[in-house]
């Protein structure tokens, strides 16, 4: 291999990444969406200052169920950048994703270079992969929505240490195997679901660079043992964070058999988008019919050992390009396949980014190699390859603009799966009501009640509704039915003890504000609250004692101010209520003002 080739085995992927670039521009204006991006950025006061108590507490503690500090980092630099624009948040999705194609053009070249191809076929396939991995509408997820920064993020640290271990293999350098792991461990930093490259490593190792046949299988292990420790760690702490959030599902809830269906379903769903793009959506929910007898399960088996067979005979032909990439496919969807299952989806585009990256390399080295076999193929191939990209290009930018707004995105998942994802109704329903259209709140509130009605939540933001509509009759009925689902549910608890309140049932209020606080003794919300309804029953020491926890737990809040001073002025304290009054005034608490002499 020389230099020469090296560096022309870059234009591929500069080339693909430009291109995926520009598709990618109108994502730019798009904006956050109520799915997971409240809790990253929009409602996330940790981001807003990077200090060591930042540091500490990214590198520290679970954040939104996961151990991923390296994308909480980059969420803080966006909000030191951009405040709560999320254009910048957009366009650092987008460039790591341009880079991250550029960096998958130039993985194609150094696999294809590992069996002594240059020139022209690398460059074939370089550019095939860079154009597949960059435009293919199913990696739109993973870029066009902020909350999957970590796939961008883990895709080119994943990248970049399969190419530092290729590096390694060729010079046999420490620096680059210590580079290899440490590029590793910013992966896992980014998404755990990277655990699974120490075996794409191996792979790696039996194809394209069959080392075992060379070198044995005691020194390729050993190295590994660093990675394999450092990925057994991350799941132990992926595991019992996904378990501690209430994200991991229960075998009682999805029994073993189920989860092997799915997860062989999961295999060939995949496959199948991955060649045929339609129909693709935020959420993916399990056939109606969960079993056996279900075409979708046993025709996926019947697939995956049809496809598996024909691998480990083209292994056996010492054919070993095919057998590789399959490996690699099933070994980095194994953590996202639903063994382990996290959440309700049955599966999701964001879980195809790393392992599509194999299959769209085979594509690369599959055209040039026609090519190569017959010089004729070149303009045909050529013409198919951007025709694709034409297509794939159309639908990524159509695909992208689903992610332009909340309302938009549920829409798109309720014309794909109509009356079918309750969730998607009660997303919708909440982006209305964040836009003030509370009629079709209400509309989309009930229908999912309509599909889960053992779902507490969207009775209680259904009785949010009602109550800004003025019918808080109809909205204690949805609380009290959201508490009868959910017996420690804080926000119906105090939801509907604000809205006693406002009938006038002070003493049921403060027995439903008492037991948020039993739930929560941490709210200053509910203290707050509490207090108001004892202070309209004259309870008022009872009232200044709330409102003083309150204060401690919400220090210098102006609106505990206000009721600190209200009730320290019924108390005959005109002084300190002065006090009180004086900051909620500075605070932008107008009602102050009347009391101030």
């Amino acid at each position: 291999m020389t230099d020469k080739t090296s560096t022309s085995s870059l234009a591929p992927g500069l080339i693909a990444a430009a291109i995926t670039f520009l598709v990618y521009l109108p994502a730019l204006w798009g904006g956050f969406v109520n799915w997971d991006d409240p809790r990253y950025v929009y409602e996330n006061g940790l981001i807003h200052s990077i200090d060591l108590a930042f540091i500490k507490t990214i590198f520290t503690t679970i954040q939104v169920s996961n151990w991923h500090p390296l994308t909480m980092f980059s969420y803080a630099i966006d909000y030191a950048l951009w405040g709560l624009n999320p254009f910048g948040y957009h366009l650092e999705n987008n460039i790591l994703h341009a880079v991250n194609t550029f960096l998958a053009g130039l993985l194609a070249a150094r696999l294809v270079e590992a069996r002594g191809r240059s020139g022209s076929f690398a460059f074939i396939a370089a550019l095939t992969t860079a154009l597949l991995f960059g435009l293919h509408p199913m990696h739109v997820e993973s870029v066009a929505w902020v909350s999957e920064r970590k796939d961008v993020l883990s895709g080119l640290f994943f990248i970049l240490s399969l190419l530092a271990y290729l590096r390694y293999h060729k010079n046999r350098s420490l620096t680059a195997y210590a580079l290899t792991f440490v590029l590793f461990i910013l992966a896992l930093m980014s998404k755990p679901m990277v655990v699974t490259l120490p075996a794409v490593l191996l792979i790696i190792d039996a194809y394209p660079l069959k080392r075992f046949s060379k070198e044995g299988y005691g020194k390729i292990i050993l190295e590994k043992i660093p990675f394999f420790a450092a990925s057994l760690f991350i799941a132990v702490i992926t595991v019992v964070a996904q378990e501690g959030s209430g994200a991991l599902r229960s075998l009682d809830t999805d029994p073993m058999g189920l989860r092997v269906l799915t997860a062989f379903r999961g295999f060939i769903f995949y496959l199948v988008k991955l060649v045929f793009p339609s129909g693709l959506a935020p959420y993916y929910p399990h056939p109606l019919e969960q079993s056996i007898t279900n075409y979708q399960y046993w025709g996926s088996i019947a697939v995956f050992i049809a496809i598996t067979i024909g691998a480990v005979y083209a292994f056996k032909k010492k054919k070993a390009a095919f057998p590789a990439v399959w490996a690699f496919f099933i070994v980095t969807l194994l953590p996202v396949i639903g063994i382990i299952q996290v959440g309700r989806q049955a599966a999701a585009d964001r879980y195809i980014y790393i392992p599509a990256i194999a299959l769209f390399v085979l594509a690369g080295a599959g055209l040039a190699l026609l090519v190569e076999k017959k010089k004729t193929a070149l303009y045909p191939v050529i013409a198919a390859l951007a025709a694709v990209s034409v297509v794939f290009s159309f639908l990524t930018i159509k695909q992208a603009g689903i992610w332009k707004d909340s309302v938009t995105l549920w829409s798109h998942e309720i014309e794909v799966y109509p009356m079918t994802v309750p969730m998607a109704y009660n997303s919708r329903g909440q982006a209305f009501h964040a836009a003030g259209e509370l009629e079709k709140a209400v509309e989309d509130y009930s229908a999912s009640i309509t599909l889960n009605p053992f779902d507490p939540f969207p009775y209680n933001n259904r009785a949010l509704v009602f109550e800004a509509l003025g019918r808080t009759g109809l909205a204690i009925e949805d609380y009290t039915k959201a508490i009868s689902l959910d017996t420690a549910f804080f926000n119906a608890y105090n939801n509907r003890g604000i809205a006693l309140g406002q009938t006038g049932r002070f003493s049921e209020a403060v027995e439903d504000f008492t037991a948020a606080l039993r739930i929560n003794p941490a709210s200053s919300s509910a203290y707050l609250n509490r207090g108001f309804a004892l202070m309209s029953m004259e309870k008022l020491q009872e009232a200044l004692n709330d409102f003083t926890r309150a204060d401690s737990l919400s220090p210098g809040s102006p609106v505990v101010r206000y009721n600190l001073g209200l009730a320290y002025l019924k108390l005959g304290d005109t002084q300190k209520a002065q006090g009180f009054f004086r900051e909620a005034a500075s605070g932008g608490v107008e009602e102050a003002r009347q009391y101030l002499q």
